[in-house]
């Protein structure tokens, strides 16, 4: 057996911050953020946190799998921006969609985290232990950055993904993640400093930190690197690959494999999948 997706949700703020907005208080414009990221505007929330955000996400996904949320039994939250240090963003979200025969834990892997949570539910229908789970990727990055580095808050916003995916006989081929912990001071937000009865401080909170040249470095060096990878351990060649993802075949939804056994109804999916987030996109307030 293997994970599908069966249905998908997104959700992001209604408030909507464009570039030229931020030029109101950076030193910065359309052109320049545009030229570097083909950003035009993003979604930041000014009320609801991360769990509100993925748990209208799940509800949406969950309408479109056409499932009962009963059914569920496993919730995985992706999100570096948790509204508590616990309980779990995910615990919130079984709560609020009355999933109540799963199991519910938040994991932490920035912007893979979605691409994480599949593959650990992968991992779990190989070995037979749940059938029907539900991933979620929820940010509200908006609190922690530092609004006057322009280097970084131009490209984060709020929002959130979900995905309801369940054992089959086909769906997702591989999937491949990997870490390199070497480069941790190069993206990173400090949580709670250390301070306590006995240091007499008050515990700070730091904002994002971005080095955006080894960013960039690290993501043209390995994504080419992952991709070749999963492709040669798969057997997948190429211009498959390449039509899968420019929509001509239908592909697994999960970014990392093409969908094997497929039988025309992944392709209308998946092709809506890609007008769904087309809605989010970089000029879009929708």
């Amino acid at each position: 057996m293997t994970a599908r997706i069966i249905g998908i949700g997104a959700y992001a703020p209604e408030q909507v911050v464009t570039n030229q907005d931020l030029t109101k208080f950076l030193d910065t414009n359309d052109a320049w953020i545009r030229e570097r990221t083909g950003i035009g505007a993003r979604h930041v929330s000014t009320s609801e946190g991360t769990s509100a955000l993925a748990t209208e996400a799940a509800k949406r996904a969950i309408a479109d799998a056409g499932i009962s949320p009963e059914e569920i039994e496993i919730v995985i939250v992706a999100t570096s921006s948790p509204d508590r240090a616990f309980p779990s963003a995910a615990a919130d979200v079984q709560g609020a969609i009355g999933a109540k025969h799963a199991v519910a834990f938040d994991i932490t892997a920035a912007c893979s985290g979605f691409i994480y949570a599949l593959h650990i539910v992968q991992g779990f229908i190989q070995a037979g232990i749940y059938k029907t789970a539900l991933i979620i990727g929820a940010e509200t990055l908006s609190k922690v950055l530092d609004w006057t580095d322009r280097s970084s808050c131009i490209l984060f916003g709020d929002g959130a993904g979900a995905a309801v995916v369940r054992a089959d006989e086909t769906g997702v081929v591989k999937t491949l993640v990997g870490s390199d912990g070497t480069k941790n001071d190069v993206l990173y937000c400090q949580a709670r400093s250390l301070e306590n009865c006995l240091t007499g401080g008050k515990p700070e909170l730091g904002f994002m930190q971005m080095d955006g040249q080894e960013v960039f470095k690290f993501a043209v060096k390995k994504v080419p690197e992952i991709v070749n990878a999963i492709l040669e351990e798969t057997g997948t060649d190429r211009g498959t690959a390449l039509s899968a993802a420019s929509g001509e075949y239908p592909d697994s939804g999960s970014g990392v494999a093409p969908s094997e056994g497929s039988d025309g109804q992944d392709s209308g999916q998946y092709r809506a999948l890609r007008q769904y987030v087309g809605g989010f996109d970089s000029d879009s307030p929708g």
